[in-house]
């Protein structure tokens, strides 16, 4: 009998011992379609002209669209139409003023409140009159800083992740923010570590209460590690539906990998987007991945943003098909299945939903002094 439970103890221990990055990866892939939708009537509408810096982030909360200017800390309020409610805010030290400096994160949370991260890690959480309710800054735990440790890096350091500035995304469920991180560590990076690619995470969860990251989530694809470095389109983006489901794809993976709110995976589905040039360059050197990178992302395809909307039960996935082609792509989906595969303008990224429209992140165009959006109904579905 002894000798039962030990050759089962065993078994247990050598599958617990299994790379664990399998187990959020491992759903057969559905590529159900069902095509309702040929192409988009897409409306183009200016913002009301505003004092701007032309950088910012744009957000829809409720039936309404706000413009964070990141230098000059305004947010700007608009109605559907992008008609200017009011401007409020501002850089200073006041009840009603930011004082981030830059804001590099602007997040609407679900209990009505507004968060504003800057550069320094800086969190300031306001109400809907913005009126500051709170600071702090993002505890990642103790860092190791002797040299052995800054040298011996590994998944599992809290400390080692960072924002992921070139593409960040947040977003609030319960009393926590969930938001997309990576490591740019000259030890420990997506150019250079293949350690990285199997076990690096790619989404913090931090306490809303007293910004404590709690976890570090989830793992990178394992499209991956069929090549050798391509880092250049190593971003993660995600998002949570209103039941906790986590919606995350990679920008090399056509597959869309959907968790709950544990983060066990649930299904996997996908289907790759048309005309997209996937002539990825493999790239092992930190020189060469700063030379090359942003000319790599012009020339080549990715699949870009993803949006679930609640109101209408969609999931909208974004995708750039490189620079020979005219337009880029956009994909819907019903559930696990592809209803709409459409050429939209380039750049285009589903942000929100107000009855009855859809609407895109904000187009600056400097040249011309004004801020737009694109919208479009789906009167169909």
């Amino acid at each position: 009998m002894k000798y039962i439970i030990k050759i089962t103890l065993t078994i247990l221990f050598l599958l617990s011992c299994k790379n664990k990055q399998d187990f959020f990866f491992t759903k057969p892939v559905s590529n159900e379609r069902d095509i309702k939708i040929k192409d988009l009537i897409i409306e183009t509408i200016q913002l009301q002209k505003i004092e701007t810096s032309f950088t910012g982030i744009l957000k829809i909360h409720g039936d309404l669209l706000y413009f964070a200017d990141a230098r000059f800390c305004w947010v700007y309020v608009f109605d559907k139409n992008c008609n200017l409610l009011s401007k409020n805010l501002g850089q200073g030290g006041g009840p009603k003023e930011l004082n981030t400096g830059m804001i590099d994160l602007f997040e609407p949370l679900r209990d009505d409140n507004f968060i504003f991260i800057g550069s320094g890690n800086d969190c300031h959480l306001y109400n809907n009159k913005f009126e500051r309710i709170r600071k702090f800054v993002i505890d990642k735990g103790t860092s190791m800083s002797n040299k052995k440790q800054m040298i011996n890096i590994t998944a599992d350091m809290k400390w080692v992740y960072t924002l992921c500035y070139p593409k960040l995304i947040a977003r609030n469920y319960n009393n926590y923010l969930f938001y997309n991180v990576y490591v740019d560590h000259p030890n420990y990076n997506m150019c250079t570590s293949a350690d990285y690619y199997k076990n690096g995470r790619i989404i913090a969860k931090m306490n809303l209460k007293n910004g404590k990251i709690e976890e570090i989530l989830g793992r990178i694809s394992p499209e991956y590690q069929k090549h050798h470095f391509i880092g250049q389109f190593g971003l993660p983006s995600f998002d949570i539906s209103s039941e906790g489901d986590f919606y995350v794809c990679f920008e090399a993976d056509p597959v869309i990998y959907v968790y709950d709110k544990n983060y066990s995976l649930k299904e996997a589905f996908g289907t790759k987007g048309r005309n997209m040039n996937t002539s990825y360059k493999e790239i092992s050197l930190i020189n060469e991945f700063k030379r090359e990178v942003q000319s790599q992302r012009e020339e080549c395809g990715y699949y870009d943003f993803i949006e679930y909307i609640d109101e209408r039960g969609l999931l909208f996935r974004s995708y750039t098909k490189g620079n020979k082609e005219t337009t880029d792509g956009l994909q819907i989906y019903k559930g696990d299945c592809l209803i709409a595969d459409v050429d939209v303008p380039k750049n285009f990224k589903i942000l929100g939903y107000i009855e009855p429209y859809f609407y895109s992140d904000v187009i600056i165009d400097e040249e011309n002094g004004v801020l737009k959006v694109y919208r479009f109904k789906l009167d169909k579905l």
